[in-house]
């Protein structure tokens, strides 16, 4: 089962069906026994991971975004609510994934959003809480990268120029960027950031 049909059949409904993780090559594969620490993979013979709960085969779930559409208006999530959804997502991705990727373990958020008031915000400035900061840093060398911060956003928004500041000077100080409208893509742009192996310095021609 590839990455794809595991997000779409993805399901917090305990359903009978399970999918589960080579803890030696990564591959995904679905099973009906619960017994997960008895199972060995079909590929590798190895051990096998947890990873969710899953939905029988069918036509694509709705999607979040067209589920809001269906709501009350009174219930429709925010962009920021998006936002921490898929960032939820991705961290639990990110469980499973360390178990063959354990440098992943590192990835965390940094907690500059949300509202607050003007005497908190002027603490957090004091404590250097700074706007624009990106959501997510994976503190990993890869290649000629000493590390990869993620911006998230949802829906039709876009960074603000604060964001788009610190994304260019943190390019420029060596850093991989990227800003990410789904969770999806910031699993993908991770898994490629990560395959590009050992840290090493770029050549300077004098």
């Amino acid at each position: 089962m590839n990455k794809t049909e595991f997000r779409r059949r993805e399901t917090r409904t305990h359903t009978g069906l399970y999918a589960v993780l080579c803890l030696r090559c990564g591959e995904i594969h679905e099973t009906t026994n619960p017994d997960f620490d008895a199972l060995r993979s079909p590929c590798c013979q190895r051990g096998m991971a947890f990873i969710g709960h899953l939905a029988p085969k069918s036509p694509e779930r709705v999607k979040s975004e067209d589920r809001d559409q269906m709501r009350p208006a009174h219930m429709v999530r925010s962009p920021v609510q998006r936002e921490a959804d898929q960032q939820e997502a991705l961290f639990r991705w990110v469980q499973f994934r360390a178990a063959t990727m354990p440098e992943l373990k590192l990835l965390h958020h940094i907690p500059n959003g949300g509202r607050r008031d003007a005497a908190e915000a002027a603490h957090l400035k004091r404590l250097g809480v700074k706007p624009g900061v990106p959501d997510l840093c994976l503190p990993v060398a890869r290649g000629p990268h000493h590390g990869l911060y993620i911006e998230m956003k949802a829906g039709d928004n876009k960074p603000t120029d604060k964001q788009n500041e610190w994304l260019d000077a943190l390019r420029k100080q060596g850093y991989a960027i990227a800003v990410c409208w789904s969770h999806e893509e910031a699993e993908e742009v991770i898994e490629e950031y990560m395959a590009q192996g050992p840290y090493h310095r770029k050549t300077v021609m004098i």
